[in-house]
């Protein structure tokens, strides 16, 4: 039963018995492979273990449910930061790119999203893209010394 699965897994994985909650995530979503709360939970066990590839896999089939049935269980927000992480470190560009853009939709003052975007622009030679991130972050938090050092490394002043 998927909720029992679930409920078990997590109780594991606060205790520190990864394999064991491992086996009773991997059972829920089994049960249940559409429910985004299930996949959410999978997804930070395996990024607890080191399997980042396997957090992406659940997290990509998560935020293709439609938002209404994710219910309020669930962070979206912070699965899309964390997929955007996982592409930047594995330079998947467009795909970092289009999860920062979903995170600044749930939330456009996010300074830190705003600031990888600019990084990944500025590593892709899209300087102007780069730059104005790096504006907008400024018109949020004058003071954030990572976006006016690197509109100085484009030559903005």
């Amino acid at each position: 039963y998927g909720p029992s699965y679930h409920y078990i897994g997590v109780i594991l994985k606060d205790e520190g018995k990864l394999d064991q909650a491992s086996n009773y995530l991997e059972s829920a979503v089994n049960f249940r492979p559409d429910n985004p709360e299930y996949l959410e939970t999978l997804g930070y066990l395996y990024m607890d273990r080191g399997k980042e590839k396997s957090a992406k896999a659940c997290w990509e089939r998560m935020i293709k449910i439609p938002e209404e049935y994710a219910g309020t269980n669930v962070n979206l927000k912070d699965v899309r930061v964390r997929l955007s992480l996982i592409y930047y470190h594995l330079k998947m560009w467009d795909e970092c790119i289009i999860q920062c853009q979903e995170v600044l939709k749930l939330a456009p003052n996010d300074i830190s999203t705003r600031n990888n975007l600019a990084t990944v622009y500025y590593g892709k030679g899209e300087l102007a893209k780069a730059a104005d991130e790096c504006k907008i972050t400024l018109q949020y938090d004058p003071g954030n010394t990572y976006a006016r050092q690197m509109l100085g490394a484009m030559g903005y002043r």
